[in-house]
């Protein structure tokens, strides 16, 4: 497998094969290619067929073994012609219910037996928190894979060189891991500014020699990383003068954490309770949140006389984009029945960190210098300001004269959905440093008829 040079897929494999590719942090474009290509690979092979999941730092059920197995399994039986008996099987036995992951597993090695060449990507494993038992899980899963010892099952997982991941996937490659350097993704990063540099509307208004002088401090500066060249080039969008845009190449920062530092400096100081409130809620939101829920919940503060002072809200629930800056990112989906169980708008706008490594440095000590330490957090301090967020948040719709205890609140309360279904979990994730605070919230909140009576008729709605 060529991993540099554009990640190119086999033209043969013979017998089960397993690879773990060790990138540099932010390599995730290679990954993307890799992908592309081993689809493309498949396309022009009737009897061959890919798989391909990726765990997401952001995104809790993207990191469970149960997920993986499903997403694999519907993903193969989307290229076959008719449905394998072995999943129209687990379909029937579980039509009302989700198979557990033993069942799935079976399955799996099932469909697996009767397919033709077989390609399973699991891409960033390492997002996985090493702190849990998803990733434990996962590992031995997958070396699982290699004790089925089936001839037409080919598996490569890209995560960054972390220890306990390379030592659990020991028994699983059947190749000395690929180590993706710096230098063998220059030529991708190259392309990649180039194409920016072409097509962007804010970029391709300068001369030949503006640009040449762009993509060669850019691919110079990258170390093999995508996520530095992409923050570099947010900045570089705000130039109007070609002088601006020397000065900024000038001073780059050196590091994605110096670039961190440099956006959260960035930050308006009337809006820094606002980002670290948002920090705080997407490093550790236990589904992915919508643009009008965080805009709600960075404003709810508290310590104020009025925690949920309207008067606080943003004018337009986008403007926290703006102040988050390329720290986010969002991602629009069709509607569909929320996990909530209440319906969801005809069209979802979900916002993220931009990046694993945005939470890796968030949540680290490397978080320099002293002002920028103000937005830093931990999962503890994360957890029992979201639980404390979201009581204070039910128990001011507690007092709503005019609340329907329907849809029709959702409009007028966007956090609300979130903040019934979830102020549990976060409590209970902090449960062996729960501060009076927050016990006399949910004391509050349960002991009240109409507060408990609203909390429930929005939890199991």
């Amino acid at each position: 497998m060529n991993i540099s040079g554009g990640g190119r897929c086999p033209a043969h494999f013979s017998g089960f094969t397993a690879f773990l590719a060790a990138a540099k942090p932010y390599c995730g474009k290679i990954h993307s290619t890799i992908i592309e290509n081993t689809k493309n690979y498949c396309a022009a092979k009737p009897d061959s067929s890919i798989a391909y999941f990726y765990f997401s730092f952001n995104d809790t059920e993207k990191q469970k073994t149960c997920n993986f197995l499903r997403s694999v399994l519907a993903q193969l039986a989307n290229q076959r012609q008719r449905i394998p008996d072995s999943l129209q099987s687990l379909y029937n036995g579980y039509r009302h219910g989700q198979p557990p992951t033993a069942d799935l597993k079976r399955t799996l090695q099932s469909v697996l037996k009767l397919s033709g060449q077989t390609f399973i990507i699991a891409d960033a494993l390492d997002e996985c928190p090493s702190n849990g038992t998803e990733r434990v899980e996962l590992c031995a899963l997958l070396t699982e894979f290699s004790r089925w010892a089936l001839p037409n099952l080919h598996i490569l997982v890209t995560s960054r060189n972390e220890p306990d991941i390379n030592e659990a996937l020991s028994a699983l490659v059947t190749f000395p891991a690929i180590c993706i350097q710096s230098k063998q993704v220059d030529a991708d990063i190259r392309l990649y500014v180039k194409t920016e540099l072409e097509n962007d509307p804010k970029l391709k208004k300068w001369s030949i020699q503006i640009k040449k002088e762009i993509e060669n401090t850019l691919v110079e500066g990258a170390d093999g990383m995508f996520r530095w060249v992409f923050c570099q080039l947010e900045s570089l969008r705000k130039c109007l003068k070609p002088n601006t845009v020397r000065k900024v190449l000038k001073s780059l920062p050196k590091t994605l954490d110096d670039t961190y530092a440099r956006i959260l400096l960035s930050i308006d100081d009337e809006y820094h309770q606002e980002a670290i409130a948002a920090i705080k809620w997407l490093a550790f939101s236990d589904r992915p949140l919508r643009v009008e829920e965080l805009a709600e919940a960075v404003v709810i503060k508290p310590q104020a006389d009025l925690p949920c002072d309207p008067e606080e809200r943003l004018a337009d629930p986008h403007d926290i984009l703006q102040i988050l800056s390329s720290l986010v990112v969002t991602s629009t989906r069709k509607r569909q029945l929320s996990v909530d169980g209440w319906l969801e708008p005809e069209e979802v706008e979900e916002i993220r960190l931009a990046h694993f490594s945005v939470k890796e440095y968030l949540v680290s000590d490397r978080v320099k210098p002293l002002p920028v330490m103000a937005f830093c957090t931990t999962d503890a301090i994360a957890h029992r300001a979201t639980a404390e967020s979201c009581l204070l948040y039910i128990l001011n719709y507690e007092h709503v004269e005019d609340k329907t205890l329907s849809e029709e609140d959702l409009e007028k309360f966007p956090l609300l959905q979130y903040a019934c279904r979830f102020w549990p979990t976060h409590a209970k994730a902090n449960q062996d440093v729960i501060e009076n605070s927050l016990s006399d919230l949910a004391f509050k909140l349960l002991v009240s008829d109409s507060g408990l009576s609203s909390w429930l008729q929005v939890y199991i709605a």
